[in-house]
């Protein structure tokens, strides 16, 4: 149980609590445990966010698609880690991506309900998840503010990043160039221009309606 303890407290939630409080807390609320084989579906689009989803070991490969289908983002995301958060309250309750298993993956799950009193139990809980949607919401607001007077590749590291976790790794889109063109706001020789800019420093790779993002911080950066 040390190991499983462990990983807990690497959780982005669990940072900064002691081993006790940690103790205190499990013997409190109910933690939920789960195995998944490669390529089973941990969640699905569409579904009602109830419970918050801990990744503590494996990766887990996510597929978000906007309503026509005209754009998919994927990325990958190892554990130690918790997906879909900013689902668990809002106008917006239900889940906005496909997450899949990559090889066997534990799950820790805690239901919102549960969630909602544990974190009024430690303060410790209520930073760290303040922290972390405050700077959802940041990020958010600078890209709207900065969207459109920005040089086209930084506008496509502000409305990109957004929709990612951050420290997801593999992560690549699929979209049409007119379409992606029409969300930037530029002409189709501008994206290519842009696009053969960034494959040139490495940054992302093209292949046909595929953009893999092959240097994830260094793409992150444009933004800073």
């Amino acid at each position: 149980m040390t190991g499983t303890y462990e990983l807990i407290l690497q959780l982005p939630l669990f940072q900064g609590l002691s081993k006790d409080d940690l103790t205190r807390t499990i013997e409190k609320f109910s933690f939920h445990f789960e195995k998944y084989a490669d390529g089973d579906q941990i969640i699905k689009r569409g579904e009602l966010c109830s419970r918050i989803n801990f990744i503590l070991t494996g990766n887990v490969r996510s597929y978000l698609k906007n309503e026509k289908s005209t754009l998919e983002i994927c990325e990958t995301i190892a554990a130690p880690n918790m997906v879909a958060i900013n689902h668990l309250y809002g106008n917006s309750q239900y889940y906005s991506a496909d997450y899949y298993a990559v090889g066997e993956v534990g799950i820790m799950t805690i239901d919102k309900f549960d969630l909602f009193k544990m974190i009024q139990t430690n303060e410790i809980f209520y930073y760290n998840i303040l922290n972390f949607l405050s700077a959802k919401a940041q990020t958010g607001i600078n890209t709207l503010l900065n969207l459109t007077v920005s040089s086209p590749n930084i506008r496509f590291a502000m409305w990109l990043l957004p929709l990612t976790n951050p420290f997801a790794t593999n992560l690549s889109l699929i979209i049409k160039k007119t379409t992606l063109a029409s969300i930037l706001g530029i002409s189709r020789p501008t994206l290519h221009v842009m696009l053969k800019e960034m494959e040139d420093e490495g940054l992302i790779e093209v292949s046909g309606s595929s953009i893999q993002i092959v240097d994830r911080s260094a793409f992150a950066d444009l933004i800073k």
